[in-house]
């Protein structure tokens, strides 16, 4: 399969209950290839920060895999949900898991 392009930052609520995150990647498939496929995904979850308040904490999604190949495929019966994920979570997963540009906010111009 050849790799088109990353399309953007997408959010996923799985079947199990992880939130995940990654580069959504559009791919040449066959007809039997329905996935969908993140680079880089990683998974959020809550966790309570030094001051006592919750917190969202980000970790690797494929912790045991080869660093060369962050890449998976997921079924689409395996998807609940599909999201864009907040410009401050996108941030945090840019700087961790990305190319590590922080982008400024966007703002409307009139």
């Amino acid at each position: 399969m050849q790799e088109v392009k990353i399309v953007a930052i997408k959010m996923m609520r799985l079947v199990n209950g992880d939130d995940i995150i990654g580069e959504e990647v559009v791919k040449e498939k066959t007809m039997a290839d329905r996935k969908i496929y993140l680079k880089k995904p990683a998974i959020l979850g809550m966790m309570q920060g030094q001051d006592g308040k919750p917190n969202i904490g980000m970790a690797d999604y494929l912790v045991f895999s080869d660093p060369n190949h962050k890449e998976i495929g997921i079924e689409p019966q395996s998807i609940l949900f599909e999201y864009t994920p907040s410009s401050e979570i996108e941030q945090g997963y840019r700087t961790k898991f990305g190319s590590g540009l922080v982008f400024p906010p966007k703002q409307l111009t009139l």
